[in-house]
């Protein structure tokens, strides 16, 4: 089956610094992460997530990196936002929400 990251051309891979791309096919295709880690941890086929998204099923053993040789370079995330005295509540919350989310995570 075919899960997150795919594309109608393949997942892309990385050897040696060079990425690649590999034809795969199935036939459950979902775009939101939560289920798709989920029938992934049921045992119901294969996907590509960011490792922050999978960082606790990891940990609890429940899902198991496969073809880790393979895996892109690890980006850095930036949140950008523009200074201001009286920073939106919102725009607060989601910067103190990401940086709890990824605080002391390492690729």
């Amino acid at each position: 089956m075919r899960f997150a990251g795919s594309s109608a051309l393949g997942w892309t891979f990385y050897e040696d610094g060079r990425a690649f791309k590999v034809p795969v096919g199935g036939n459950l295709r979902i775009n939101h992460v939560a289920p798709l880690v989920d029938a992934c941890a049921a045992g119901l086929g294969f996907g590509v997530f960011m490792s922050y998204q999978v960082k606790e099923q990891l940990e609890r053993g429940t899902l198991k990196l496969v073809l880790e040789h393979f895996e892109p370079p690890a980006q850095p995330i930036h949140v950008v936002y523009p200074q201001a005295r009286l920073l939106p509540a919102r725009a607060r919350l989601f910067i103190d929400w990401i940086r709890r989310e990824l605080r002391g995570f390492k690729a």
